[in-house]
């Protein structure tokens, strides 16, 4: 009698569960990776070697409103299967600290798009001019000849949570369309500075303090031409590399 009184009671239990409404928050997006991998390495000299390891990343919008957004990425976990610890990041952070790689406040409407923190934007064909640092990104909309602005803190991309004083990368980019054709302009400047380098003997200081100066001009045209898609690329640098040292360069992509 016992038992059939607790299952009697279990059904409304269960029929109450089920009755509640599931609860979706559309301002909250959600996409990333799951890859799990298995490595075997032959090695001309030495011993084989073979693993396994995965990664989980995640990439999330919050969105407040039409205008305004919230993008973030993190790599949740990721390890080698069989390793007494586990990390975060791609490889690239201290083990033991949860970071990001993405965390930038959107605000835009129809005619404009500002982005600012900590993003991934490159430009160019030949990605010419790519940063993954803290900055501003600023954006001109129209079908024409939309025009980009940026300010970046310029770092060395280890992720080391250090960016030397100074280091500033500024530009300016736009890509206007003439039918099938399209055109890449671009001009950017970078000012920085390189730290005095210091005897580990003696102390002395054997190079001071360097300022950095460096500037880009590169222009590019793509031709859409049905199944394929020619284009080519120019750029030229200069500035200068330090006190003692001019930056000249020109490449052709």
């Amino acid at each position: 009698m016992k038992k059939m009184v607790k299952a009697i009671a279990a059904v409304p239990v269960l029929v109450g569960l089920a009755a509640v409404p599931a609860i979706a928050e559309d301002r909250l997006s959600l996409s990333g990776q799951m890859r799990v991998r298995a490595w075997m390495m032959d090695y001309d000299e030495g011993d084989d070697k073979s693993f396994m390891d995965h990664r989980l990343r995640i990439y999330g919008k919050i969105k407040a409103n039409e205008n305004v957004e919230v993008h973030f990425r993190t790599d949740l976990t990721e390890q080698t299967w069989g390793s007494t610890d586990s990390t975060y990041g791609a490889g690239r952070y201290p083990a033991d600290s949860m970071q990001v790689d993405r965390g930038f406040l959107q605000l835009q409407n129809d005619s404009f798009r500002l982005r600012a923190g900590l993003q991934y934007f490159e430009l160019m064909p030949s990605a010419l001019v790519s940063h993954q640092d803290e900055g501003f990104l600023f954006t001109i909309k129209n079908d024409v000849a939309p025009v980009h602005f940026f300010a970046t803190m310029d770092g060395d991309d280890t992720f080391d949570n250090e960016i030397s004083d100074e280091n500033w990368a500024f530009g300016v980019a736009s890509s206007p369309t003439f039918g099938p054709a399209k055109v890449d302009l671009v001009g950017a400047y970078f000012m920085g500075s390189q730290d005095a380098v210091v005897d580990e003997t003696t102390g002395a200081v054997t190079s001071p303090e360097q300022d950095t100066n460096i500037y880009v001009l590169g222009a590019a045209v793509s031709v859409d031409a049905g199944m394929a898609r020619i284009f080519g690329e120019l750029d030229f640098f200069g500035g200068e590399f330090n006190d003692t040292t001019d930056a000249t360069g020109l490449q052709g992509y």
